[in-house]
């Protein structure tokens, strides 16, 4: 024991259910939690011209496969400035394979009107690395879903489920053989 304290010798079986227990609740939270998240735009002490607004930059890189699908559904949060008539913020993302910096025909453009959406698709052209960048001058939140086309990210599921599941079947097997024992020196002593 880690402590200095002793403890019984650790069972294959409860090791196998622990670890397969681990890889089940973790392979439950890599597949199904989406957490959306949050881009603004920073806020800059000096005043910008007239017409202009900072811009929010970021990036991201996922290790995809081909025929994968990825959907974006972005929703404006909050226009920049005061005036928020007509068409107020405007949301541009691009798609680059790898960490190269998209160049213009990359990026594509859309101007959202304060509560309003958009929802885009895009669709993975061959395996690797591919690196999602987008701008915004107004608050836009981001919610990402990726579609595989292999049964990739539920390996892990599968593995712990199966591990778990052979933990727990050899235990019983122990339990079977501990009594039959017990009852075979019972009857030993009852001679």
């Amino acid at each position: 024991m880690a402590g200095g304290g002793s403890g019984g010798e650790a069972k294959i079986p409860d090791v196998a259910i622990l670890i397969g227990s681990c890889l089940v609740i973790a392979a439950f939270i890599m597949l199904f939690w989406d957490p959306s998240s949050t881009i603004e735009p920073p806020e800059l002490d000096v005043e910008l011209p007239p017409g202009t607004s900072s811009i929010g930059e970021t990036w991201q890189t996922f290790d995809l496969n081909d025929g994968d699908e990825v959907s974006l559904d972005l929703d404006l949060v909050e226009c920049p400035g005061e005036d928020d008539s007509g068409d107020c913020g405007l949301v541009s993302m691009a798609w680059v394979e790898g960490h190269d910096m998209p160049s213009a025909e990359d990026w594509q453009h859309h101007e959202l009107k304060e509560g309003g959406s958009l929802e885009t698709q895009f669709d993975v052209v061959s395996d690797g690395e591919w690196t999602l960048h987008l701008r915004t001058d107004s608050a836009i939140e981001l919610d990402m879903d990726v579609e595989h086309q292999w049964l990739t990210p539920w390996i892990a599921l599968f593995l712990g489920m199966a591990i778990a599941a052979w933990g727990y079947w050899m235990s019983q097997q122990q339990e079977l053989s501990e009594s039959d024992s017990l009852i075979v020196d019972l009857s030993n002593l009852s001679e």
